[in-house]
């Protein structure tokens, strides 16, 4: 894959995408989707590995391709796929309406955890894995404990912000334990819409406060071209395959069924 994992072009969603040409219309690995449940498949190979450490530098700033973007100062977290291919997180940003469905259902918010082969984020000739994590409005309200790492500084902040502290990943990998993932190759979800990339989709939901919905939907609106959403719409999937997969903790407990795939809640 020839292209880097930073998008260089700025863009917006006035349009959901459909001015954005190039690869974005005529590709036919396209992402995001919709997930049926029913019809995936269940992989025997080993699950996948996530090791991200529990505390990690980082800076929040806003960037020409219209998100909040979470950039770790170092690359020392990684997700391993199950041939063994090791891939270093580059940054995290959100979507908000969530860009995969899962049976039709989009979730409230949707993170993505985007990687790649090289610790270059730049360098060319890389694969990139994308591991995407739904989140609901919780019923009780009850703030999630990682987005409450990161809202303070979306909040009215400045463009960019080096925060200067850490981001503890304990709240998203521990307390949920293992969690079940459906995996598909599809693209970039922006220009240039880059194919070839391995997608990693829960299928566990995680519930996020009114509060915490909010503001990121503010700061969403300030940078994506006064659009209220960012999210692409659903692509068509034509011959892919998705397939569900496990999922292990560098510093949990390990999954290495495959069962049945919950819904999201209400």
């Amino acid at each position: 894959m020839l292209a880097p994992v930073t998008p260089g072009q700025p863009f917006n969603y006035s349009q959901s995408g459909a001015d954005w040409g190039g690869l974005c219309t005529a590709g036919r690995q396209q992402s995001p989707i919709d997930i049926s449940t029913a019809s995936a498949g269940v992989s025997s190979s080993p699950p996948i590995r996530i090791d991200y450490r529990p505390q990690i530098n980082y800076a929040v700033n806003t960037v020409p391709y219209n998100e909040w973007v979470i950039i770790p100062v170092n690359n020392n977290s990684t997700l391993t796929a199950a041939d063994g291919t090791v891939f270093y997180l580059h940054n995290i940003h959100f979507h908000q309406v969530g860009e995969h469905s899962l049976d039709g259902q989009l979730a409230t918010l949707e993170a993505h955890y985007v990687h790649s082969t090289s610790s270059d984020a730049t360098a060319t000739g890389q694969r990139i894995a994308v591991l995407a994590i739904l989140f609901y409005l919780s019923e009780d309200f009850a703030p999630d404990p990682f987005l409450n790492q990161i809202v303070p500084f979306v909040a009215g902040g400045p463009a960019n912000v080096s925060t200067g502290r850490v981001l503890d990943f304990t709240s998203v990998t521990v307390p949920n334990g293992p969690a079940d993932y459906v995996t598909y190759v599809g693209s970039l979800t922006q220009p240039p819409c880059t194919e070839g990339v391995t997608w990693y989709v829960t299928t566990k939901p995680r519930y996020a406060s009114q509060a915490q919905i909010i503001l990121l939907m503010s700061a969403t609106a300030g940078v994506s071209g006064g659009a209220r959403t960012n999210n692409r719409p659903i692509q068509p999937l034509y011959n892919r395959t998705i397939t569900g997969i496990g999922l292990t903790y560098a510093t949990g407990p390990t999954n290495t069924g495959s069962p049945a795939i919950p819904r999201p809640g209400p």
